[in-house]
């Protein structure tokens, strides 16, 4: 029998709409066994996707900020404060501000005592240790007359400070060898050694060290502790003068040098202040001067650093990849601060270099820059331009709240921890 053409027609819509039931059916199904999975219902799934889409979005922002961090800005440098002994703590708690902020200073006695020169430690200078009582005095070879006198002035000095706050004064020159820069040893008749420039030319670390020894024994014979020395520079600068003070042009043997008059000047109780940070003379405003800089002057400064020096001077001078100012002087720069004490490890005292150079004068009054360098985290102001107008500018920046009391706490903590050693205490 022969079906009508119409029922087959009938049969194929029937079939094809059995197989549009069957892909529904398991198109649910599959969706409500998802469900089970994540314990919530159907119609969550969407409102899920939409928020794996915000959280993609959110996150790719994210990247993009901390991309853009590396590109330019990045975290500020912050410096951990230092932990003191009980000592050192208990004398900060005993100080006014006033003294504290004159312990920060390093200054010639005629700054001091507003006199012409100073030979004697007489009323005038301890009247003056009585109002000022600065960390220390550096001399030069105006002061001395002869052995006597000149013990006779560091041991009076000495009396007015210990007297006045209970600490040893920082007396300083520096004293590097050589006929141009030895003043204590030409003055008392001293023997004079041998310049850093002839010692470098030999090519004999130890003779760094026997240097050393001897300008450090007729020092303290004479009542001195501290000597703005080695010079940690390299040479090959356009200051012949200069270069007389540095051990030559090799990183390494430089190194070698300097590590050995540390050592012997610490071990005839000599303190030693090296300079001068980061190295004159280098461009550090490129990539190629910064990475030239890396592997020379600072590997002397290292030297310095492993070998316990005491003090670090600061330059007037810029250094833009480590400062991160064209314009900023390394004296007065935190990074440059935090550069010495995290990536060289420095625990000693931060010193800027003279604050009288025409370089910073010409910039700066004494007061603002002052305020400046002990923001940034120097501890000693040397030979500023007019130490009342800094010392009250620093007084006054702490006043009114500019200066935190734990800045100067922590500069005055690293200059009593020297202090209180040399006195046999912490």
């Amino acid at each position: 029998m022969k079906l009508p053409r119409n029922v087959f027609q009938l049969l194929l819509v029937l079939e094809v709409a059995a197989l549009v039931v069957v892909i529904i059916f398991g198109v649910i199904h599959n969706a409500q066994r998802a469900a089970m999975k994540t314990d919530k219902p159907v119609s969550n799934i969407q409102a899920d996707k939409d928020a794996d889409r915000e959280e993609f979005v959110a996150k790719k922002d994210d990247t993009e900020e901390i991309s853009d961090d590396e590109e330019g800005t990045e975290t500020p440098k912050e410096l951990q404060p230092a932990v003191f002994s009980e000592e050192v703590t208990a004398k900060l708690a005993a100080m006014t501000l006033e003294e504290k902020v004159a312990q920060m200073f390093l200054i010639t006695p005629e700054a001091l005592t507003h006199t012409d020169t100073v030979e004697v430690a007489g009323e005038g200078t301890k009247t003056a240790v009585s109002n000022y009582p600065v960390g220390g005095l550096v001399y030069a070879s105006a002061n001395f007359k002869n052995a006597q006198q000149t013990q006779a002035l560091f041991s009076g000095v000495q009396q007015f400070s210990n007297e006045r706050i209970g600490l040893p004064m920082f007396l300083a020159i520096q004293e590097v060898g050589g006929s141009d820069n030895s003043p204590l040893a030409a003055a008392n008749g001293f023997q004079q050694q041998p310049s850093p420039a002839e010692i470098g030319a030999s090519g004999k670390p130890e003779e760094a060290g026997k240097a050393a020894d001897g300008i450090a024994s007729y020092m303290v014979q004479a009542g001195m502790n501290l000597n703005l020395m080695p010079v940690a520079e390299l040479a090959g600068g356009t200051d012949a003068a200069h270069d007389t003070m540095c051990y030559g042009t090799d990183a390494s043997t430089a190194s070698a040098m300097v590590a050995e008059a540390v050592n012997a000047s610490r071990v005839k109780g000599l303190h030693t202040a090296v300079g001068i940070f980061p190295g004159k003379g280098i461009d550090g405003s490129t990539e190629e001067g910064w990475e030239a800089w890396k592997n020379s002057n600072v590997l002397v400064f290292q030297s310095c650093v492993n070998a316990g020096t005491d003090c670090i001077i600061m330059g007037n001078v810029t250094c833009e990849k480590l400062t991160g100012e064209a314009e900023l002087f390394c004296s007065m720069s935190k990074d440059a601060v935090y550069y010495l004490r995290n990536d060289l490890g420095y625990t000693g005292i931060l010193m800027t270099d003279s604050l009288s150079e025409e370089a910073v004068t010409g910039k700066y009054s004494s007061g603002e820059v002052a305020v400046m360098a002990v923001k940034s985290g120097i501890n000693m102001i040397y030979r500023p331009a007019n130490f009342e107008e800094a010392y009250q500018a620093i007084l006054d920046a702490v006043n009114n709240s500019e200066i935190p009391i734990e800045t100067i706490d922590q500069a005055v903590g690293y200059i009593l921890t020297q202090k209180l050693a040399m006195a046999g205490g912490a």
